[in-house]
């Protein structure tokens, strides 16, 4: 990542200083934003995922069509359980999503070989000290769509968890898992976060990391897989790949949205929020068995 990853430190400054001179007036419009942003972005996280599969076709012994139905059937039971138990949705589409961005977070830093504590530590440093350093920000989301919540904390708590990784970067150093360059690389990667979340609320914080870093490092990644793997394959090809799934669904959330029509900033944020999340679920399961198998392939 090099310099690369300092540029990154430095957009993200940039676009904190930019967020923080927008006048309260218009914060909801800002967050609305936002979440289209993430949910443009977050679509074609896994629109290609049947493209990656297939180069691992044989290795399993699944077949494409078997593929597809396990994918849909996910999302279709994910789906109605959403309806059924909402408290028990949100917890699944929490704990899938510490585990998948701590899982990319370790991967793209090159700590090989992570249990799976370590995954969920710095997947809780990613989307859980956030969350529970804007608990005022979050509850309102939660009770829009029947979770009852009922929880405070002391300002130091969620500080736990950065700690928590502090100790793990010290002890990775210290058993030569990792450089000194990449120590203070992910220790610069911790502070950014902290003055994210601690500068701008939530919704922007969080759009402004999985832009700049999950959604870049995921789009990379798959592209230089299937290019590995795949003869003739260009940047044409992927953005085509990528359209051919992600464009229906965008119809379909047009549609969508002309029918149901909600008339507040929380209901239309609470309804982004279960869509992300039945979308979520089979891509974060698909990409932690792409993990594994492609260190198989290597």
């Amino acid at each position: 990542m090099g310099w690369g990853q300092s540029y990154k430190y430095l957009f993200c400054c940039l676009l904190v200083l930019l967020i923080s001179l927008i006048p309260d007036k218009n914060r909801d419009t800002i967050d609305t934003i936002c979440f289209f942003l993430i949910i443009i972005l977050g679509i074609p996280h896994g629109a290609v995922d049947h493209k990656v599969f297939l180069t691992f076709r044989n290795k399993k012994r699944i077949s494409h069509r078997s593929f597809h139905f396990i994918y849909g059937s996910l999302i279709l039971l994910y789906t109605g359980l959403w309806f059924v138990s909402p408290e028990i949705s949100i917890m699944i589409f929490l704990l899938l999503s510490i585990y998948h961005f701590g899982q990319d977070f370790l991967e793209e830093n090159k700590i090989n070989n992570a249990k799976s504590h370590e995954i969920i530590l710095w997947g809780a440093q990613i989307l859980l000290f956030p969350i529970l350093l804007n608990l005022h920000q979050i509850a309102p989301l939660l009770t829009e769509n029947n979770i009852a919540f009922n929880l405070t904390l002391e300002n130091w708590i969620p500080y736990i968890i950065v700690a928590g990784c502090i100790m793990h970067l010290a002890w990775l150093y210290a058993e030569n898992k990792i450089s000194l360059h990449k120590t203070i690389e992910i220790g610069l990667f911790i502070a950014m976060l902290i003055f994210l979340y601690s500068q701008i609320n939530f919704i922007a914080a969080f759009t402004i990391y999985f832009l700049v870093f999950h959604s870049e490092n995921s789009f990379r990644l798959q592209y230089k897989w299937l290019k590995k793997n795949k003869k003739k394959y260009n940047y044409g090809l992927y953005i085509r790949d990528l359209a051919i799934f992600s464009i229906p669904i965008f119809i379909l959330m047009l549609v969508a949205w002309m029918f149901v029509l909600p008339n507040d900033w929380i209901s239309i944020i609470s309804a982004l929020l279960i869509f992300i999340s039945i979308l979520t679920l089979p891509h974060t399961i698909h990409y932690s068995i792409f993990f594994s198998l492609s260190k198989q392939s290597n």
